[in-house]
């Protein structure tokens, strides 16, 4: 299987959903039948979607604008499986995130048919937060309208409470998902 990783937490080393991510990744790779690429949207170029509809034309085949979004989109295709990482902020993911999906608009959605797209989002705000709740059917609703199944794994950590690199639960939760790959 192919994987694809869009992180999208600006706190780079210092970030618990990229390091849970990270950890599922590890665990998925553990398969030599599986292959991950990688793609760090904090330090890529990806212009904001300014919904022109050139690349839902006939005669398109995607956004016109030549940035760092071809390449995503050229591994979205690739993928069987794509995974998104991003912290919980102002009740939404993160605006590097948020761009990312925007364009998603410009890419065929029969590239994104019958995949599923996996979020691991963290925060320093409880799990009954509304802004989880916000996010999930927000991105169950954008999977539905490109053909594509959405699967969310939160994981309540913080950087000013309990970073997920010292919460043992969390660490478990997230090599269980990545074992779960290694069965296919």
């Amino acid at each position: 299987m192919k994987f694809l990783a869009l992180y999208a937490s600006p706190h780079q080393s210092r970030s618990n959903s990229g390091y849970l991510l990270d950890i599922i990744i590890d665990e998925i790779l553990k398969s030599n039948d599986h292959s991950v690429s990688k793609c760090d949207l904090t330090h890529m170029q990806i212009g904001a979607c300014i919904n022109c509809g050139v690349c839902r034309r006939p005669d398109r085949s995607g956004c016109f604008q030549k940035d760092d979004m071809v390449p995503i989109a050229e591994a979205i295709a690739e993928a069987d499986y794509i995974f998104m990482a991003s912290p919980l902020y102002w009740w939404n993911i993160s605006a590097h995130l948020k761009c990312c999906i925007d364009r998603f608009y410009g890419i065929p959605f029969e590239h994104f048919k019958g995949k599923t797209i996996h979020l691991v989002m963290t925060g320093e705000s409880r799990t009954d937060n509304e802004g989880y709740d916000i996010v999930k059917r927000s991105l169950s609703a954008v999977c539905n309208y490109i053909g594509a199944h959405f699967e969310y794994f939160f994981a309540g950590a913080s950087v000013n409470t309990i970073p997920a690199w010292n919460n043992d639960a969390l660490i478990a939760e997230a090599k269980a998902i990545g074992r779960n790959f290694n069965r296919f």
